[in-house]
């Protein structure tokens, strides 16, 4: 008896020091799934179908997928889809055009049923004709007042027609659609040859369409080619409210340095920035700030061609740009007791 207690005893104490380790299912799933094949193929010609199927390695979930799925040129009606097991299926609402490249965009659109690892870039096209069209068309959008990349922006090409007047980008589907990826990037891939106008806007309401005076709204105010350089795009909001200059924060301990910006053009005016707030603003050639807070500072010059002192919008239903905003390069660190001279190189105009 005396055994069978001491037995025990030695069985509870090392079960209680050990590691308790669950069992043992491998290594911890970290891929997005892969595309084995799908109904259109890559590149597959003479596709008529309404229904296209997407088959991965491995089960599925839904991603969002009705505010990332992309197919260009865009349908006038919305695509439905269905998830079984590991196979997406696509049912086309509108009619595919004849002789037409199509490119689809499912990137974000799906992930993994098990890890949720979400697809990043994934893109096919197909064309409904004997050919595939080839020709491309890259650049950028960023946000013009703050120098920032604008992110899961849409971008969108209308054929130009000499016959008919500018699109209406509230009304009127474009020819070719994408988005943005995170740095502000945009790259149409099987375009045919034609002249273009462009757009760019972001989606506050994740509706498809830009219709909000505080979405952004960016355009190239001439007609733009395929494999033309690449493309900047300078998106602005309607809605801005103009410029309120703020004070800097600071107390009898504060040290304070002096700033001195040359070489500005007699048609802009200048501004100095701390996260986002206009501190200070004024007219060349040769601006000095005296008595900054010592900190990071942005500097940049701003276009204004009716010399009323202040960065005007622009329109898009006439074409009209934005006043230039030109953004000094780097950062500026102000210090204690030191002059710092900025100045900016005729070429940045």
């Amino acid at each position: 008896m005396f055994m069978k207690s001491l037995i025990l005893f030695f069985l509870i104490f090392f079960s209680s020091c050990a590691n308790i380790v669950p069992p043992n299912g491998g290594e911890i799933d970290t891929t997005a799934p892969v595309l084995l094949y799908s109904v259109p193929n890559n590149k597959e010609i003479n596709f008529k179908e309404s229904k296209m199927e997407f088959v991965f390695d491995e089960k599925i979930v839904d991603s969002d997928f009705e505010q990332n799925f992309l197919i260009s040129p865009p349908l006038l009606n919305n695509s439905s889809h269905s998830i079984k097991g590991n196979k997406l299926v696509v049912q086309l609402e509108s009619s595919l055009e004849e002789n037409t490249t199509y490119s689809i965009s499912l990137s974000k659109t799906i992930k993994d049923l098990n890890e949720g690892n979400e697809i990043q870039n994934l893109s096919l096209c197909f064309s409904t004709g004997k050919q595939i069209d080839s020709l491309t068309l890259k650049g950028k959008v960023i946000d013009i007042l703050y120098n920032q990349a604008l992110n899961n922006a849409y971008v969108a090409l209308y054929i130009v027609d000499k016959n008919k007047p500018l699109p209406n980008l509230k009304s009127e589907n474009p020819n070719y659609i994408t988005k943005t990826d995170s740095k502000g990037n945009f790259y149409f891939k099987n375009l045919k040859k034609y002249y273009y106008y462009i757009y760019a806007f972001d989606d506050i309401d994740l509706n498809g369409s830009y219709n909000l005076i505080d979405e952004k709204v960016g355009f190239i105010d001439s007609m733009i080619y395929t494999g033309q350089n690449e493309i900047l795009v300078n998106a602005f909001s309607l809605n801005f409210i103009k410029d309120t200059i703020y004070i800097p924060a600071m107390d009898s301990s504060s040290s304070f340095g002096n700033l001195i910006i040359d070489s500005i053009p007699s048609n802009y005016f200048a501004e100095l920035l701390q996260s986002n707030k206009v501190i200070f603003k004024g007219k060349g050639p040769k601006l000095i700030v005296d008595s900054i807070p010592i900190g990071k500072y942005q500097a940049r010059i701003i276009e204004d061609l009716n010399n009323n002192n202040l960065w005007d919008k622009g329109s898009f239903e006439n074409f009209d740009q934005a006043e230039k905003i030109i953004y000094y390069t780097e950062e500026i660190q102000i210090r204690a007791n030191w002059d710092l001279e900025l100045k900016w190189k005729s070429k940045s105009f």
